[in-house]
């Protein structure tokens, strides 16, 4: 048998008001060796394992890790690793954010800064799907029902275009339903009345 390390860490459940119930977390109070990080928290065997480190007074960096790999952020480890630290608002830094979490008896709540949105080149997103150089919903279409994993798929058009041709040509590149914007609670009840399963 090898010898182990000896990490200090608690369990706690995310999302609930009582014990074994919501996210289960696992909160590494120890620091543990990066080689270490990935096994335990395959070991450990829960949604999320943390691996917080306080740099100050209300400061902590943190790695996040699921059994399968490290996550740059995570929502329920961020509440349950600043829960465990201690009541007081916290600043938490990972690689993918940096958000307050402010911590209390009684539960935690995440402050996160507004998202940054970055304009991207739409024919880079065509190449990394794989679908033809131009593109719209027909093609898109048209390649569904060509690869047999998706032939059968229930396709449904939602257009602003309500004439007959458009129609025509949602039925020809292979849609199953057309639906003109708004859509309405019953047209898509309609759709899904109409599937039934094979």
């Amino acid at each position: 048998m090898t010898t182990g390390i000896e990490l200090r860490y608690r369990i706690v459940d995310v999302f609930s008001d009582r014990p074994l119930a919501g996210n289960g977390l696992c909160v590494v109070l120890d620091p543990a060796p990066e080689s270490v990080m990935q096994a335990l928290a395959r070991e450990v065997n829960l949604s999320e394992t943390t691996y917080p480190s306080v740099v100050d007074d209300d400061t902590y960096d943190v790695r996040i890790f699921t059994p399968n790999e490290e996550l740059p952020f995570a929502g329920h480890p961020s509440l349950g690793t600043a829960w465990v630290l201690g009541p007081k608002a916290w600043t938490q830094r990972s690689a993918g954010a940096t958000v307050t979490v402010t911590a209390d008896a009684g539960g935690a709540v995440m402050s996160q800064p507004d998202p940054a949105f970055t304009d991207i080149d739409g024919d880079e997103v065509v190449a990394a799907l794989g679908l033809p150089g131009a593109v719209d919903g027909y093609c898109v279409a048209e390649e569904l029902r060509n690869d047999p994993l998706t032939s059968r798929a229930c396709l449904v058009a939602v257009t602003g275009y309500a004439d007959e041709d458009a129609r025509s040509r949602s039925a020809s590149a292979g849609f199953d339903h057309h639906l003109n914007k708004p859509v309405s609670l019953e047209a898509i009840d309609r759709v899904l009345d109409s599937i039934t399963p094979d």
